[in-house]
C-alpha cells in the first residue's frame, strides 16, 4: 500500500508558519506596550515626586523664578504621561488588530486540520476496505484450490 499523502500538506505548513509569525508579532507588540507601561509607572512617580516637592517648597516659600521653572517642568512630565498614554491606547488598538489577524490564521489552520484529519479517515476506510477484498479474494482462491 503505498503511503498516505494529503494534498493540501504545503498550505497547512504555510499556514502553520504564518501563524507562528503572527503569534511572534502578538508577542512583540505586547512586550512593548509592557515597556510603556513600565515607562508610564516611571513617569508617573516622577511627576508625583515633583509636584509634591513643588508643594513643600511652596509652603516654605521659593522665589517666583523657581517656581515658574518648576511648573515648567511639571508641566512637561505632565505631556509626557499624557503622550504616553496616547502611545498606548494605540498599542492596545494594535494588539486587538494582531489578535483578530491571529484569529483568522488559526481558524485558517483548524479547517485544513479538520480536512485532513477527515481525509485520513476516508484513506483508512479505503485501505481496510481493499485489504477485506484482498482477504476475500485469497480465501476464495485458497477455497477454489483445495475443491479441484
Amino acid at each position: 500500500m503505498k503511503k498516505y499523502n494529503f494534498p493540501l500538506e504545503k498550505v497547512l505548513e504555510y499556514d502553520t508558519h504564518l501563524q507562528n509569525k503572527e503569534t511572534d508579532n502578538l508577542n512583540y507588540i505586547k512586550n512593548e506596550y509592557r515597556l510603556l507601561e513600565i515607562k508610564r509607572s516611571y513617569l508617573q512617580e516622577n511627576y508625583e515626586f515633583s509636584k509634591n516637592k513643588y508643594q513643600e517648597y511652596c509652603a516654605d516659600g521659593i522665589t517666583l523664578q523657581k517656581a515658574a521653572v518648576l511648573r515648567t517642568f511639571i508641566g512637561r512630565q505632565q505631556q509626557q504621561l499624557l503622550s504616553l498614554e496616547a502611545e498606548m491606547i494605540d498599542k492596545r488598538k494594535q494588539i486587538e488588530q494582531q489578535i483578530e489577524r491571529l484569529l483568522e490564521v488559526t481558524k485558517d489552520k483548524m479547517t485544513i486540520e479538520k480536512l485532513k484529519a477527515s481525509s485520513i479517515l476516508e484513506y483508512d476506510a479505503m485501505v481496510r476496505k481493499k485489504e477485506e477484498v484482498m482477504i476475500e479474494e485469497f480465501i476464495a482462491n485458497k477455497a477454489a484450490i483445495v475443491n479441484t
